[in-house]
């Protein structure tokens, strides 16, 4: 079977990027012919040729009613690549990479399958394409429940079927004594992290500000991993207002882009995600898989990641009061902290494997084209 991968982000790579990447070599394991389409000089384009995927690299421009052409001209570019790769069905990552699919989805007889990881429809064409598919995989029930509620997708056509990850390489004892000490952390300090973009709905305000309640707890030290060469500027500054003003300079700092995720896991000793309505949220996963525990927002999906109680905690509400709660229940308890660890890494291998989630896919991908 070959297989046309669309995906629509441009500057990112991040948790939607990570699985497709993850899932397109599984799905070339498995048998699949991919090929991926994507915006020119995007993060995803450069490893998936590393990781030895075929990649078309074009433009995607967005259709506007003063300027239409940028956006005919990306139409004709996916087209030449469907007619140049002749694919037996095309997979949307991400319901807004459907912009670009909707001419062959009302036109054409080619299967179209979307991966759903977005509370947000950014344009019509999306959603008149994501009602039109036969097929759609929502990365949570909460999302699932969304979107058909709110976009009016039929049940029948969107399945849950959540994200997953690569197996995280392990770290070394060594490289997570390396990684601590760069981070300044001494012997019985606590490491409490929080990864992913820096954008209001991922909650690093919350975080700072529950590093201000703890601020007495002298023993633990917080870190925002994220870049912050992409981060939204407005934002970015009330942080950095928010740590002057709490006076948490020597206890909370910024990491920039980790480039090893797995080993800055490691090294943690609890990882939170205060995000909201988050369809998912795969840093959740990718820190039990490194036997980390965690304190997740009830908001979203994220509740699906975890056992709640045994590989990390919920929150009842998604305030700073919460948190730090949270964080000084499992901060001052290091055997309930390696208990939920130990329990993480069963919840990523019995849920989150990227071979059962690929499997899936392919099945009902199977189904779609009759073979």
């Amino acid at each position: 079977m070959k297989i046309l991968f669309l995906n629509w982000s441009r500057v990112e790579y991040a948790g939607g990027e990570k699985h497709l990447l993850a899932l397109i070599k599984e799905m070339k394991f498995l048998g699949v012919e991919p090929r991926l389409l994507c915006p020119n000089k995007s993060p995803l384009a450069q490893r998936a040729s590393e990781a030895g995927i075929e990649v078309s690299e074009i433009s995607l421009d967005y259709f506007e009613k003063s300027n239409p052409l940028p956006y005919l001209s990306s139409v004709v570019s996916v087209y030449n690549e469907i007619k140049k790769f002749k694919p037996d069905l095309i997979h949307g990552q991400g319901v807004n990479s459907l912009h670009w699919l909707m001419p062959f989805a009302f036109l054409t007889d080619i299967p179209i399958g979307c991966q759903q990881q977005d509370y947000e429809v950014l344009n019509r064409f999306s959603l008149w394409t994501l009602r039109k598919i036969p097929i759609s995989f929502a990365t949570s029930d909460a999302l699932r429940k969304h979107v058909t509620e709110a976009f009016k997708v039929n049940a029948d056509k969107c399945l849950t079927i959540r994200q997953s990850i690569e197996p995280l390489c392990e770290s070394s004892p060594e490289q997570v004594r390396v990684m601590r000490k760069g981070l300044g952390l001494d012997p019985g300090e606590i490491a409490v992290g929080i990864c992913g973009r820096i954008h209001p709905r991922k909650g690093q305000h919350i975080f700072i500000k529950a590093a201000a309640i703890l601020k007495k707890e002298t023993s633990i030290k917080w870190f925002i991993a994220g870049d912050r060469a992409i981060a939204d500027g407005r934002y970015l500054g009330e942080l950095d207002a928010l740590i002057k003003e709490h006076g948490l300079g020597s206890r909370l700092c910024f990491t920039g882009f980790i480039s090893d995720m797995s080993v800055f896991l490691k090294s943690l000793d609890l990882i939170t995600v205060p995000s909201q309505d988050e369809p998912l949220g795969l840093i959740s996963v990718e820190a039990q898989a490194q036997g980390r525990p965690v304190i997740v927002s009830g908001q979203g999906g994220l509740p699906e990641t975890v056992a709640e109680g045994t590989s990390g905690l919920v929150l009842e509400e998604n305030t700073p009061e919460c948190l730090a709660s949270k964080v000084r229940q499992l901060a001052n308890d290091k055997e309930r902290r390696d208990k939920m660890g130990r329990a993480g890494r069963f919840v990523y291998q019995s849920r989150f494997t990227i071979k059962e989630n690929a499997f899936k896919i392919l099945q009902q991908y199977k189904i779609l084209v009759g073979s």
